[in-house]
């Protein structure tokens, strides 16, 4: 307490590890390795009091963090994360007779960065220089170079609560805009070399590269590249719901409506929803029944998937040139692959139609109480991949290649069916139970 009508809240926390992780089977002879990781969350939070019974809240917390993590099944492929997270809101909310209401306006922000080596190579174990490096078919080490990611997300919610006198009327909007950003500064090479590779005595390397090929002893001959690439997101959304919750004949019924838009798909959907529960005539037992669509809503990661570079692949052939096989840097393209669209094509939004019912009652003799429910869910108009089709390209090298393409499409489909039996007792401030499910 500051005063009478105004409240401060300062908080910090702080949590460090340092584990010691082996490697995988494949690689045991390299030893244990420390990973560490820190993260900081920093918390203010005010309260005051205004008149006609409003109050207005501010928070905000920043969460800072650092972690280190190594592939076991590998070497040298360390990568370490950092960024954080500012998220601030403001909060007024109060009552009028008998409603009750809430405006939230908030802002997130989230920074994402990863720094691992540039270039990635699975090299055959059977390589000469290689042999002791991993028991498996393969030494693989090094990684697929940094990334980096922020985003910003601003939204407005409000909420109003009536009671009515035959039901209790809950109405609420959001609308939000989110701003994001993907870059990898420079391109990520994979050289894959387990089943690519020539290995004799006899390779020639006409130039310096590295692991990928070593005089005497082998040269890889395939490897791909993801391109740099700087993808960035814009995406608006607007939601409006509204439900009822009241007795009509002796059930409880709660009956609603959702309508949501976001810019990606651009499309406009509306959602029903539907509750119903009754108390039967045995020994305490209810049941309640509902019927619910819901719509996906969270397409960032799609707009983002779209701005990503293009993966090519690339395969060379030796020379032989007085009994000797030289490999040049005269890499030809064999791969083109663009990222998938997802936007301006015409998807619908896939969405999951559910149906549930539940049984609820005591249990006499051990006390508590029991809850059977099962669950139906469809989910359709799932993305999903077209078959694959071919078209031809001009190479970048000369000449033309091959290039597969495949698009989104909406006929995906996806059913969940779930059954639980839950048994739950309180024994004074504490509570068990059990819970035992069936899914498919």
């Amino acid at each position: 307490p500051v005063s009478d009508t105004f409240r401060l809240l300062a908080g910090y926390n702080r949590s460090w590890a340092s584990v010691t992780n082996f490697p995988g089977n494949n690689y045991l002879h390299y030893g244990p390795h420390q990973q560490e990781s820190l993260s900081e969350n920093f918390l203010l939070k005010a309260v005051k009091d205004l008149p006609r019974g409003m109050t207005l809240t501010g928070q905000a917390t920043w969460s800072p963090y650092e972690s280190e993590y190594r592939n076991g099944n590998a070497i040298d492929n360390e990568v370490i994360s950092n960024g954080g997270g500012l998220n601030a809101r403001l909060e007024l909310e109060g009552s009028r007779g008998d409603a009750n209401w809430r405006l939230q306006l908030s802002h997130a922000y989230a920074d994402n960065d990863r720094e691992a080596p540039d270039v990635n190579y699975a090299i055959s174990s059977d390589a000469p220089g290689y042999e002791g490096c991993s028991l498996g078919t393969s030494c693989s080490f090094g990684g697929l170079g940094p990334l980096s990611q922020e985003q910003n997300e601003t939204a407005l919610i409000g909420r109003w609560g009536q009671s009515l006198s035959f039901a209790d009327l809950r109405l609420g909007f959001e609308v939000s805009h989110i701003d994001a950003e993907r870059v990898r500064s420079h391109p990520a090479v994979a050289y894959v070399g387990v089943s690519d590779i020539y290995i004799g005595d006899d390779v020639v390397c006409a130039s310096d590269e590295g692991p990928s090929c070593s005089d005497g002893a082998y040269a890889i001959t395939r490897y791909n590249a993801y391109g740099d690439f700087d993808a960035q997101a814009s995406i608006e959304a607007a939601s409006l719901w509204g439900e009822l919750d009241g007795e009509v004949g002796g059930f409880r019924v709660r009956v609603g409506l959702r309508y949501d838009y976001e810019s990606f798909l651009g499309n406009h959907n509306i959602a029903p929803r539907l509750a119903v529960s009754r108390d039967l005539p045995w020994a305490g037992i209810s049941v309640t029944g509902g019927l619910n669509r819901y719509y996906g809503r969270s397409f960032l990661g799609y707009a983002l998937r779209e701005g990503q570079g293009v993966t090519r692949g690339y395969e060379r052939t030796g020379t032989e040139v007085e009994g000797r096989m030289v490999f040049a840097d005269d890499w030809a393209q064999t791969l083109h692959s663009d990222p998938v669209r997802y936007s301006n094509i015409g998807l619908n939004t896939p969405y999951s139609d559910e149906a549930t019912l539940a049984f609820q009652g005591p249990v006499g003799w051990l006390g508590g109480e029991y809850r059977i429910k099962g669950i139906l869910r469809e989910g359709r108009d799932q993305f999903a991949s077209s078959l694959t089709e071919t078209e031809t390209i001009d190479r970048e090298t000369g000449g033309t290649i091959t290039r597969r393409v495949q698009t989104i499409t909406n006929d995906g489909e996806r059913s969940y069916r779930g059954l639980s039996l839950e048994y739950l007792r309180s024994f004074g401030r504490d509570h068990a139970g059990c819970r035992f499910e069936l899914e498919q």
